[in-house]
């Protein structure tokens, strides 16, 4: 029988891709995945998961790059966000059907944020998009979800790595995925991990291309608020900088605070919030980096169980000479 796992999955936009790999890299070595908790793409993410929908929602994201996701954008005229979220969860149910979380065969749990009290609203039953869609509305981008009196935005706001929230069972794995992991900038040591390039040339490749810039429109929309390069230090990019780094001194008080088996981290800086059109490069590094976290863990389990060596008996030693004497 293989070995139980329980699943954090924390928030960080497209840096989530890594999550698909990570659960991959997880079945592979012959886990079974229990429980997950999750906010934000890790709520996403997870959720594909628990409803057997994974490969569906990654050819989803991969069919078109990141305009995948930008195109499904629905704009909105709001003093809560730009963007209502409506028209990607009406996207993902059409080969995702909504279904209650309890009834799922793994246990799911989405966490989002009230905003009027910071406490965490944690979503056990009930609609499985209801809990995605308030666990989404990153704030000031996309709108809060109004539910029984409530303003409830992002889970990461105040839980970016929900471990606390998992369900347990006796001698389970506990795995935890943080994308919000040093270095926070680009660097030099992030570049083991490329995208498939696939080469063209000619007339082709051109009409190619300005079709694509074409349909870029919204995502163009979104890079020019958010410039998820960390080369400019505009308003918004200041700003959505400051969440993060507020988002990852959260994620390492939990981390430091739950005894976790197995911990996979993926840098800040190895994706933008928005910038999907790195899944591929994601994908594989969540493979990567649970590959190398799982060796760590069954290399420390080989020395657990190693027989501890008795101390040589100088005593022992000393009474059997003094008796051939």
């Amino acid at each position: 029988m293989s070995r139980q796992v329980a699943l954090a999955l924390s928030g960080g936009g497209a840096r989530g891709m890594a999550h698909i790999g990570v659960i991959r890299e997880l079945l592979s070595h012959g886990f079974s995945i229990h429980s997950i908790a999750g906010c934000s793409i890790g709520s996403v993410v997870g959720a594909m998961y628990a409803m057997g929908k994974l490969q569906e929602f990654t050819d989803f994201i991969l069919a078109d790059g990141a305009q995948s996701v930008f195109s499904q954008l629905d704009f909105t005229f709001s003093d809560q966000g730009f963007i209502k979220g409506e028209k990607l969860i009406e996207r993902l149910q059409e080969f995702a059907p909504d279904c209650n979380m309890e009834d799922l065969p793994v246990k799911l749990v989405i966490v989002a944020t009230d905003m009027y009290t910071g406490n965490d609203v944690v979503y056990e039953t009930g609609s499985v998009y209801r809990a995605i869609r308030a666990s989404v509305a990153i704030p000031a981008v996309i709108t809060a979800v109004h539910e029984d009196g409530c303003w409830l935005v992002d889970g990461g706001v105040v839980n970016p790595l929900p471990l606390l929230q998992l369900h347990r069972s006796p001698n389970d794995l506990l795995v935890a995925v943080n994308l919000y992991a040093s270095p926070v900038f680009e660097t030099e040591n992030l570049t083991d991990v490329s995208d498939a390039k696939v080469s063209e040339s000619g007339m082709w490749s051109q009409v190619r291309a300005r079709w694509a810039d074409l349909k870029a429109w919204r995502g163009n929309l979104i890079h020019s608020v958010f410039d998820d390069t960390h080369k400019k230090m505009g308003y918004f990019t200041t700003l959505r900088l400051m969440s993060e780094l507020a988002s990852k001194r959260l994620a390492e008080i939990t981390i430091k605070s739950v005894s976790v088996d197995v911990l996979i981290e993926i840098p800040i800086a190895s994706c933008g919030l928005f910038s999907f059109d790195k899944s591929v490069r994601m994908i594989r590094m969540g493979e990567e980096h649970a590959r190398k976290a799982l060796e760590i863990w069954k290399n420390s389990q080989l020395v657990e169980k190693q027989p501890m060596k008795s101390p040589f008996d100088w005593r022992r030693l000393f009474r059997v000479l003094l008796r051939k004497k």
